[in-house]
Formats: structure tokens, sequence, C-alpha cells
């Protein structure tokens, strides 16, 4: 979920961070789901091989503040109202190379990850899913009260043990490879600020 305001450094870095991953994979067809003000819609919008874009985000005040945003720089892209759940089959008929879940999950009720997994990995189905959260581990680092989360529309937070256990349960279940990764500023005991999950369905290649 790409939050009010200008980026911060860290919200910077996990752009960077994607933007590797999207370069990898020679994805031309994205996704982005909760796409919020279209922080990285518009870097995609700028990125040599991206051909089509579509961003959904469930609060209609950050959809038109996307579509504003990216008329000036891809008038070709789409912006839609609505959540990857709710809106799968649609977002199917997009038929994307590369779905992304920006620090999105934890926006989610947990007992709505089966229902996220079945819309990501049984009707959508693109060859990368990526998705970043923030490593609980870290919020010492941050000065973020063990009583709370990072923000309080965050439904949970986990630690990397918790996210590699969801992330390797998923790839299981659906028969994909999975690459995990620490992200921003990360440290040797606590790792980083965020932390990132890539699905790769059978045959693809995120390093071409």
């Amino acid at each position: 979920m790409h939050l009010d305001g200008p980026p911060t450094p860290d919200h910077q870095a996990r752009l960077d961070a994607v933007m590797e991953v999207v370069r990898a994979s020679g994805a031309a067809r994205i996704l982005d789901a909760g796409c919020g003000h279209g922080d990285l819609l518009e870097r995609l919008a700028r990125t040599p091989g991206v051909e089509q874009l579509l961003g959904v985000d469930p609060d209609g005040r950050r959809v038109r503040a996307a579509e504003a945003r990216l008329a000036a720089v891809a008038g070709w892209a789409q912006v839609r109202t609505g959540s990857v759940i709710d809106s799968a089959r649609a977002l199917s008929d997009f038929a994307p190379d590369l779905v992304v879940l920006l620090e999105v999950i934890e926006h989610i009720d947990p007992a709505e990850l089966p229902r996220l997994e079945h819309a990501l990995f049984a009707v959508i189905r693109s060859r990368f899913t990526l998705i970043t959260t923030p490593n609980a581990e870290y919020n010492d680092r941050l000065g973020v009260p063990r009583t709370r989360f990072r923000h309080p529309d965050h439904r949970f937070e986990w630690t990397r043990a918790q996210f590699a256990a969801w992330a390797k349960g998923v790839a299981s279940r659906r028969g994909l490879a999975l690459r995990l990764a620490d992200i921003v500023r990360p440290q040797p005991e606590v790792g980083g600020s965020s932390q990132m999950a890539l699905f790769v369905a059978h045959g693809a290649r995120p390093d071409r």
C-alpha cells in the first residue's frame, strides 16, 4: 500500500528493489495491486520494455490521484478501483506477466489470505508474483513499540520466519519456485526493514 505524501528513503529503496526484479524478469505486462498514488506505476511507465500497465487500489481517491499522475507520462496505463481478491477474475483477463504487491499484504485480514492466494495463483496466474512486506524484527530499529504496528491500518506484521513459512507453503501448494530476500537497509541480526518473496511459475526465468 503506497502511502500519502512524498516517498521516504525506505520507500524509494523498496521501489528500487522491485524495479530490479522487473528488469530481470523482462515482464511487459504488469499489474500493480494496491497501486496507491502510482509511485511504482510511474516508474514502470518510464521503463523500456514495459508495454502495458494496470494498477488497482480499493481507495478511489488514490486511484484518481494515480490517474492524474500518469496522464502526463503514460496515458496508455490503466488504473481501476478494486481489490485483487474481489476483482481477480477481471484482472486475469489482463493476463499480466508480473503481479506486484508492494507493502500490501499486511493490510489484508489474515483470514482473507487463503482468498488472496487463490486470486493470485489460481485465477490470475502470472509468470511472476512479487510480494514485499514489513519485517517485524526490524521494528525496534525504527523506534516502533512492540505493542504497535508501523501503520494503524496494518492487520499483521510478520517476522522473517513467519513470512518464509507462508511463502514456502504457497510455493509448495502451487508448484512454484520461490526466492526470498531481505531488502531496505538489511542488517545481519534482524534482516531488512522489508522482506521480499518472488514466486516464479514453472519455466519462467527471472534473470534473462
